[in-house]
């Protein structure tokens, strides 16, 4: 049986990962009064905003969204522990590292170290993309299905 991994220890490498934070954001649809008026050909309603974020309960939209920003961050790391698991169906290697705990710390995936800055910031990037992707993708479905409860304009 061979048991193959990238690192040994005592290597420098380098993990690649992204971080976000939420900022709010005056909603464009309802200029942040949280309603926006639906018109028909003989009256006019005000509805709860379904651009909004909603309170807790998903009743009041609170007039703002919110948009996120994503951060590419590179780590470097010294190899200091490798865990090997090997079994009919997985060859799994992580790597303990002396910067974030050997024996009781993070346990890094071998397909998210690399040899270079370059390669781990671009993994980064990746992630961060992707990300980003769904966090959109999820708010175009939240948009599209909310029901909002409808009150008569001035009343």
């Amino acid at each position: 049986m061979n048991i193959t991994m990238k690192y040994s220890l005592g290597d420098k490498v380098f993990s690649g990962q992204c971080s976000w934070s939420s900022v709010p954001k005056t909603c464009e649809h309802c200029k942040g009064s949280g309603l926006v008026t639906v018109a028909t050909a003989l009256e006019s309603y005000e509805v709860p905003c379904p651009y909004c974020e909603q309170d807790v309960w998903g009743q009041k939209a609170r007039g703002y969204t919110q948009e996120w920003n994503y951060r590419v961050y590179v780590q470097s790391l010294t190899i200091g522990e490798v865990r090997v698991e090997i079994s009919n169906t997985k060859h799994e290697v992580e790597y303990m590292c002396e910067e974030t705990g050997v024996g009781s710390g993070t346990l890094h995936d071998e397909k998210n170290l690399f040899l270079t800055y370059d390669e781990a910031y671009a993994h980064g990037e990746t992630l961060a993309k992707v990300a980003q992707r769904q966090r959109e993708e999820e708010a175009k479905k939240k948009a599209t299905t909310k029901t909002t409860r409808v009150r008569k304009k001035g009343a």
